[in-house]
């Protein structure tokens, strides 16, 4: 008796193929993963830069208007800044310390360390400037 030479796929080829295709998909459904969570740091970063611009801003604004009683206006402008870093970032504050002209203006979300001597990104962070008004 002569054996048949048969041609095509056998089961455990087909298998194989099918645990390596998953394989792969696995991996796709990982880097997918991976670029949400670097977006959604990314996200907190730019509306980190943009509050402490809004930050930045109110202090020049402060600078310029030759009031008396700048510092309740400063302890005004601050208490108005952090609601808006409370509704924008998650557990959102900021800092602004310092007096004429020299400032430092500190961006605090989500779980952040109590004090920011290094800007901190993801999603948890800080970031920090010195500022010079003139």
């Amino acid at each position: 008796m002569r054996l048949i030479n048969t041609q095509g796929f056998s089961l455990i080829e087909a298998m194989i193929s099918l645990f390596l295709v998953a394989l792969m998909l696995f991996g796709l459904d990982a880097t997918q993963l991976y670029a949400l969570k670097e977006s959604d740091n990314l996200y907190f970063l730019s509306t980190a830069l943009n509050q402490m611009n809004n930050g930045i801003e109110r202090l020049i604004g402060l600078a310029h208007s030759n009031n008396s009683n700048n510092s309740d206006d400063l302890a005004h402008q601050l208490a108005a800044w952090n609601m808006e870093n409370q509704s924008v970032l998650p557990v959102g504050f900021g800092t602004i310390t310092g007096q004429y002209p020299n400032y430092i203006i500190t961006v605090y979300w989500g779980n952040h360390p109590p004090h920011c001597q290094k800007q901190q990104i993801g999603s948890s962070g800080c970031l920090r400037k010195k500022l010079q008004l003139v």
